[in-house]
C-alpha cells in the first residue's frame, strides 16, 4: 500500500528532512504551507563534532501550548527547567479538547501559527494564532471543519497530515487530513493502528523515523509509564511500543515535546493538571526507538498555571 497523500486539489506534497541536531529528527513541511516545523526551536543546524558536543551546555527549548481553566489559549516558553515567557489570548468561543499543529509563518513583527483543534461540540476547527514580538497577548481566529461528531478522547498530529486518535474504548486510529471540495478541512480515511489502549492518558508527537519512514509518539499511562509508539507509514498496523520508564509519570495527562541541542535528543514536558505541576525529561536517540533512553530531570521552575488541557 502506498502512503496516503492529500487529494490533488490540495496541491500538497510531503517533504520530510531528518537532520542531526536541534530539530534533528524532524522537519516536515507540506509544500503549500499547511504543515511546517513545530513552533518551538526546531530548526536544523550543522552537527557539532563529538568533542564540541561533549562540552556544550544542554539546551532544551519547548513552547508548551494549551488551554487554561479560563478557556484561554496559553503559550509557555520553557528552557530546560525554567519558564522564561508566558503569553495568552482572550477566552476562546468554543471548548477545545485536543490540539494539533499545522504550521507557522514568520514575519518581521512576529508569526502566525495554524493549529487544528478537536472540540466538545464535535466540530473540529482550524485555529490561526497571531503572535507579535511586542505583545504578550495572542490574537486568534477559528474556521470550522467540514466534519461533525468528531469527539476522540485523545488526539495528536504527527508533524504531517496524519492525525492520531484514541477513543473511549481504547482504539487507536490514524486519520488523513484532507481539504474537501467546499474548501474546508476534514480528517478522513481512518486506519486502526492498535486496540486495548484504555489506560493511555496522553499522546503527543516525538519525532519522525526516516528508514523505514514512521511517526514516533510519546504516550503516558494511568500507572505512570512513559512510552514511545512507532507507527510505520506504509504499514501502520505494524506499530510497536517501547517503554522508556515504567514509573514516574502518574497523573501526567498532558504532554508537550520538542528538541535539545546535540545529536538526536528530544525533550518532553509532562504536566499533571490536578497537582498543578510539570516535569521535563530528556530522551536520547529519540528517532531510533530501539536505542532510546529517557532521563527524568525534575520539576519545571517558576510558578505558572499548569492546570491545562488540550496541550501540544
Amino acid at each position: 500500500m502506498r502512503r496516503p497523500r492529500l487529494p490533488s486539489m490540495f496541491g500538497l506534497s510531503l517533504a520530510a528532512t531528518i537532520g542531526a541536531t536541534i530539530g534533528a529528527t524532524v522537519s516536515a513541511a507540506i509544500g503549500a504551507g499547511l504543515l511546517g516545523a513545530p513552533a518551538q526551536a526546531r530548526v536544523a543546524s550543522p552537527a557539532p563534532s563529538a568533542s564540541v558536543e561533549a562540552r556544550a551546555e544542554l539546551v532544551c527549548k519547548t513552547s508548551v501550548t494549551g488551554v487554561d481553566s479560563e478557556n484561554r489559549l496559553v503559550y509557555y516558553t520553557v528552557r530546560n527547567d525554567l519558564v522564561i515567557e508566558r503569553r495568552s489570548s482572550r477566552p476562546l468561543g468554543f471548548r477545545p479538547t485536543n490540539l494539533g499543529y499545522l504550521g507557522t509563518d514568520y514575519t518581521s513583527t512576529g508569526s502566525t501559527t495554524r493549529m487544528t483543534t478537536t472540540t466538545a461540540d464535535g466540530v473540529p476547527r482550524e485555529l490561526s494564532v497571531v503572535e507579535r514580538d511586542d505583545s504578550r497577548t495572542l490574537r486568534f481566529s477559528a474556521t470550522t471543519f467540514g466534519q461533525k461528531n468528531y469527539r476522540p478522547r485523545l488526539f495528536t498530529d504527527a508533524y504531517s497530515y496524519f492525525g492520531y486518535t484514541i477513543n473511549h474504548v481504547g482504539v487507536l486510529q490514524r486519520w488523513t487530513l484532507v481539504r474537501l471540495r467546499t474548501g474546508r478541512l476534514s480528517y478522513r480515511y481512518p486506519v486502526t493502528v492498535a486496540t486495548n489502549l484504555k489506560n493511555t492518558v496522553a499522546i503527543t508527537p516525538a519525532s519522525l523515523k526516516s528508514q523505514p519512514s514512521a511517526d514516533i509518539l510519546y504516550t503516558t499511562t494511568k500507572l505512570g509509564a512513559l512510552r514511545l509508539l512507532t507507527v510505520p507509514h506504509e504499514r501502520p498496523e505494524d506499530r510497536s511500543f517501547r517503554t522508556l520508564s515504567a514509573r514516574g509519570y502518574a497523573g501526567v495527562t498532558e504532554l508537550s515535546g520538542s528538541y535539545c541541542n546535540g545529536k538526536d535528543r528530544g525533550v518532553v514536558i509532562g504536566i499533571d493538571p490536578t497537582a498543578g505541576t510539570a516535569t521535563w525529561t530528556v530522551v536520547t536517540d529519540v528517532s531510533s526507538p530501539a536505542r532510546a533512553r529517557s532521563d527524568l530531570r525534575g520539576a519545571i521552575r517558576r510558578k505558572v498555571d499548569w492546570n491545562l488541557h488540550a496541550t501540544l
